[in-house]
This record gives structure tokens, sequence and C-alpha cells, in this order.
């Protein structure tokens, strides 16, 4: 009998600066720095069946993705909704309770 493994969504956030990762209820900061990247893939590997998911941020977040891509985990981009004030905190949970809602 096979088992199917439920996804995990992850949200992050990604500035010029932090990566804010929105997991499970908790977030973490990390610096988006080559260290930085690194310490989120290992966190974001013990997860297992995670998906990432972000927002374009004009092209801040392609280091992320290359980075999840390299350690083979699953990542979607997703394009910036205009027309609404952002907070930086309320981003990777926004997608993390909309892809939680998608799955259910």
């Amino acid at each position: 009998m096979q088992t199917k493994n439920t996804v995990v969504y992850a949200g992050v956030d990604v500035a010029k600066a932090t990566l804010q990762l929105h997991l499970r209820g908790h977030q973490s900061e990390f610096s988006n720095t080559l260290k930085g990247l690194d310490q989120l893939c290992a966190k974001l590997q013990k997860v297992p069946s995670v998906h990432v998911v972000c927002e374009a941020t004009g092209g801040y977040e392609r280091a992320l993705v290359k980075t999840l891509q390299q350690g083979q985990i699953p990542v979607s981009v997703t394009n910036p909704v205009t027309g609404r004030i952002k907070t930086s905190h309320s981003e990777a949970r926004n997608s993390y309770h909309l892809l939680d809602l998608v799955q259910g």
C-alpha cells in the first residue's frame, strides 16, 4: 500500500537584505547572503515534502530559487499582487495561508 506525502508549503518573503520564512505557523529570518541562503536551504531540507512559494521581487528572488533548486527543494515564484499594502512580515504568512487553503 502506498502512502501519499502531504505537501508542506513554506512562504518566503524576499527582500534585498533578508529572507523571511513562514513555515508551519512559525517565522524565521535569514540574511539574503550566501550564508543565509545555505542556512535556509538546510532548514528546509529537514522538512519532508516541503514546497516553497515566494513572490518575484525584481530579481532578489533569483539566488533563493537557484539555491533551492540546487538543494532539490521545489519552489514556485508568483507574480506580486499589485494595488495592496505590503508588509514584509505578512507576505510570507499570506502565501502560506493561501496555499494551505488551496491544499485543504
